[in-house]
């Protein structure tokens, strides 16, 4: 048993910034980073099983000071709403291919589709159990059709062969922009699926990601004439990420 600083771990889990996950029982069972785990909250403490605790306590970022991050954006009164709705809500460290795997498939998509999307792909290509298949395992297209990929397929078979190729390697050592810049060279890669990956698998805290919902959120808190990202940069700084986690959950529940 974990004990558990506030975290919301059903909340966390449904934020939109990670699908391989299902509810079982009165828990969860997720799957990262190659393995599958059951977790459940207990009180205040965390429950997991097949895997160990230091992996747990890092994948859900439970080191990340949420009392004193929550502390500075809720000195926001516009935010303010959001950040007190989910007093426990995270980001995770996700493993960088399947998080960039998960956010190009997200592309004109929705979480069911995506979650079924991925949940087929890791049974059909994937090398043990459920685990993300390698980049090399992803080579055929119509393959991917057949599991329902649509027109995603035709950009994540030239895109594992960047990745095969090396384009994450070293990604952890550059700068925020650099390594954006680096990200959206790829294939099916915009700015919104870089700064997912940015902020889920990097932990580049300042990334804000911009969809529909936080286009509309931030429009409706600051008004639509100016970048939500340069606005978030400006308010939230280095939080910018947490903000959008915040934001995004808030606007999709109200």
């Amino acid at each position: 048993m974990i004990p558990n600083p506030p975290f919301q771990l059903g909340v966390t889990l449904a934020s939109g910034q990670f699908f391989r996950w299902r509810a079982e029982g009165d828990g969860f069972l997720v799957s990262t980073h190659g393995r599958t785990f059951a977790v459940r909250e207990r009180r205040d403490r965390l429950a997991v099983s097949g895997i160990r605790r230091s992996f747990a306590e890092r994948f859900f970022a439970l080191d990340h000071d949420l009392p004193g991050i929550r502390g500075r954006l809720l000195r926001d009164r516009r935010l303010r709403p959001a950040v007190e709705a989910y007093p426990g809500l995270r980001i995770l460290r996700q493993d960088p291919w399947e998080c960039l795997v998960s956010f190009v498939t997200s592309c004109a998509s929705n979480i069911p589709r995506i979650t079924r999307n991925l949940e087929s792909l890791c049974r059909e290509l994937g090398r043990k159990g459920l685990a993300m298949p390698p980049p090399e395992a992803i080579s055929d297209e119509r393959v991917l059709r057949r599991l329902g990929f649509g027109f995603r397929a035709r950009h994540l078979v030239p895109l594992a062969r960047e990745v095969e190729r090396g384009a994450l390697r070293g990604l952890e050592r550059l700068a925020t922009e650099e390594a954006r810049e680096r990200l959206c060279a790829l294939p099916g890669v915009g700015v919104k699926v870089a700064d997912c990956v940015l902020l889920f698998a990097y932990e580049r805290l300042e990334s804000f990601p911009v969809d529909v919902w936080i286009r509309r959120a931030m429009a409706g808190l600051f008004g639509g004439r100016r970048d939500p990202r340069t606005v978030a940069l400006e308010r939230w700084g280095e939080l910018s990420g947490y903000a959008q986690q915040f934001l995004y959950v808030w606007s999709r529940k109200r």
